[in-house]
């Protein structure tokens, strides 16, 4: 089993990789004011590409949802002798979410990657174990209010961009793995039996996303009633609106105050 343990490192971070415990490779990622991550990678030339590629994702999901960094880029050298080693770490990375970019170093090869195309790579191989791709697709949208919706007429699973922003990597495959469930069982399972035990049987943990860490993050709006609830609206509310927490008809004791925030 290959482990990620922390180590300190004077200009960003380190990581030793265990295989039992025997260290099979280092990672150091050096991380600037801006918030770029350049990670420099040595293995053991004898790891297979899934090995590396589980590597990678353990680090990259590290760096992400501690928000160590806002983008990640690795330099993989070209070496002679030593090409099908070079493709075994391009294509590790490449199917953890990095990308090759625009400008390329002389010697070697350039990729990086975002929260967004990590997601994207981990969400493609969560629907891979489970549904047929050449079926079913997958897509990012904008979604403020729901996290993720499966489309039975079109055969797409989407996620929300927001989502992906405002919640963990890990959070985020809870809801690939809800989409999924959804996809196997069929729209008239709704949310019942059928598709509770389905998704279980995924691996899903049954949380529910509401949208409020997305709205207090992205809102334009925010409101508190007299006992202290917290609303939010997107756009700015034209009429009176009552706390539906303090009571199920309109009160003017209830009535919530709002104000622009201070975050969208």
């Amino acid at each position: 089993m290959i482990m990620l343990i922390d180590e300190a490192a004077a200009n960003g971070f380190a990581w030793r990789v265990l295989s039992g415990e025997s260290a099979v490779g280092e990672l150091r990622l050096s991380i600037t004011e801006s918030g770029l991550g350049t990670l420099k990678i040595s293995t053991d030339a004898s790891l297979s590409t899934a090995s590396l590629r589980r590597i990678i994702e353990q680090l990259v999901v590290k760096v992400f949802d501690a928000e160590l960094a806002r983008k990640v880029q690795v330099v993989v050298p070209v070496q002679a002798g030593v090409a099908a080693q070079t493709q075994a770490f391009v294509t590790a990375f490449e199917k953890s979410g990095f990308e090759r970019v625009a400008r390329q170093p002389a010697t070697g090869m350039r990729l990086a990657a975002t929260k967004l195309s990590v997601a994207h790579a981990m969400a493609l191989a969560t629907m891979a174990r489970h549904i047929d791709l050449n079926v079913w697709g997958f897509r990012f949208d904008n979604g403020k209010r729901r996290a993720g919706q499966c489309n039975y007429t079109s055969r797409v699973i989407s996620i929300s961009k927001h989502l992906v922003a405002h919640h963990s990597l890990d959070e985020v495959q809870q809801v690939v793995l809800h989409e999924v469930a959804h996809a196997l069982v069929g729209k008239e399972a709704g949310h019942g039996p059928v598709f509770k035990k389905r998704a279980a049987a995924l691996g899903y943990r049954g949380k529910n996303f509401t949208g409020r860490e997305i709205a207090a993050n992205e809102a334009s709006w925010v409101g508190h009633c007299k006992a202290g609830h917290v609303h939010y609206r997107y756009r700015q509310p034209t009429r009176p609106l009552a706390c539906g927490l303090c009571g199920k008809t309109f009160s003017r004791a209830n009535q919530i105050v709002w104000q622009r925030s201070t975050t969208s």
